[in-house]
């Protein structure tokens, strides 16, 4: 599990996370950009998106901006 304290607003980093996003020139290995997603009723900002892991098998990363202002 990974933590990160946010400042901002969830939309401000969905927007920095798309934006490194659709700038990478192949390092991330994205083979599907961001989707939203619905996993937990009380979170409202719930993406994924799927990578390629070195020996190119597919994994899912869920991003979950928590508006913590």
């Amino acid at each position: 599990m990974i933590g990160y304290i946010q400042s901002d607003t969830p939309k401000r980093w969905f927007t920095e996370l798309k934006r490194k996003f659709d700038s990478d020139e192949g390092s991330l290995l994205i083979q599907k950009h961001l989707r939203k997603v619905k996993l937990l009723k009380s979170f409202s900002d719930e993406w994924v998106s799927t990578h390629g892991r070195q020996d190119n098998t597919p994994i899912e990363i869920f991003h979950i901006f928590l508006d913590c202002m």
